[in-house]
């Protein structure tokens, strides 16, 4: 299972989750999971240091495999989306990267730590 952790109360977070999922690659058998970083999903597979704050950022988990964080993380997003949007993903740099996530959080803070998403994703939302 290939699953991607975000900041649970970041709205910018929440707001990238939905786009990825709007941008994915429907025709993929192999999909893309979702859990906060707050979540009990993310208690049972990622260290405490990855949980605890300052966040390091986004993270992933290709098929258990080891934990990938921040720039490296969003490279990993190329194969899940459709090949047109897939370059994007190696337009960020680290410097890039680092900036967004530090300043995340003046997008805007969620009550839950849950995302919203349609029905139709809710069974890839991970509690």
């Amino acid at each position: 299972m290939n699953i991607l952790f975000y900041d649970g109360p970041c709205a910018l977070c929440h707001f990238t989750v939905r786009m990825i999922m709007r941008l994915e690659d429907k025709q993929k058998a192999d999909k893309l999971y979702f859990a906060s970083i707050q979540s009990d999903t993310a208690e049972k597979l990622l260290i405490e240091s990855l949980r605890t704050p300052p966040l390091s950022g986004v993270i992933i988990i290709e098929n258990g495999g080891t934990p990938k964080v921040g720039v490296d993380a969003v490279k990993l997003l190329k194969p899940f989306l459709r090949s047109r949007w897939g370059f994007v993903t190696f337009l960020v740099t680290e410097k890039m990267y680092r900036f967004i996530a530090k300043y995340r959080h003046l997008s805007g803070k969620v009550d839950n730590a849950s995302c919203y998403i349609s029905k139709n994703y809710a069974s890839r939302l991970l509690p």
